[in-house]
């Protein structure tokens, strides 16, 4: 039982990692957007496989969102360059899945923002096959699929409504005005009493 449950868990990482590849792959150095971290190859060592990304300057947007960073007009030049990064992912029939301030760079003059980290992300026409749910953070996880089990382009729409909404409240309110979401997300059995609402 052992074995068999190792193994288990060694094809659904092993899915998992080539998914990721085959999905950097489409922002490769040669084909990508400014607002979407580029992919540079893989390589192996000591028996794990490390892909290689562009590296980013600065920190990641949660940091800067907690440090009080991020001021005034800086916000809507973030919140438009994430909305394109997204725009040109979803053009690419990609859905990010795990879209999060913890998931996007942010430069030192936060005049570059770049998404990164597609880990969870799926491509839309192999959607029907996924076997693995979206392990993105309770806030951001989009009610559609909390209560359907729908993952479309409205689960990134969601989360980078969430991401906004930390931004302009911070992290004190933010956990606040989201209690009820993540209550809603955490307990699916209770999906059908909260649709008869």
């Amino acid at each position: 039982l052992d074995y068999s449950l190792q193994g288990i868990h060694f094809v659904n990482l092993l899915e998992e990692i080539l998914n990721e590849i085959a999905i950097q792959k489409k922002f490769s150095l040669n084909d990508n957007h400014p607002n979407v971290a580029s992919y540079e190859g893989r390589m192996i060592a000591n028996k794990e496989i490390i892909l290689v990304m562009e590296k980013c300057p600065g920190m990641i947007m949660s940091e800067a969102i907690s440090k009080n960073l991020i001021q005034g007009k800086q916000r809507l030049s973030i919140i438009r360059q994430i909305l394109e990064g997204l725009k040109e992912v979803h053009s690419r029939k990609i859905i990010h899945a795990d879209l999060s301030p913890s998931n996007v760079m942010v430069d030192p003059n936060q005049t570059v923002v770049k998404i990164i980290d597609f880990g969870q992300s799926r491509f839309l026409e192999n959607l029907i096959q996924t076997t693995t749910s979206p392990k993105t953070s309770l806030h951001y996880r989009g009610p559609d699929y909390a209560l359907h089990g729908a993952l479309t382009e409205k689960y990134d729409l969601w989360s980078l409504g969430m991401t906004i909404l930390l931004l302009y409240c911070g992290e004190n309110s933010f956990n606040e005005l989201t209690k009820g979401h993540v209550d809603l997300v955490n307990k699916p059995n209770e999906k059908s009493d909260i649709q008869k609402k």
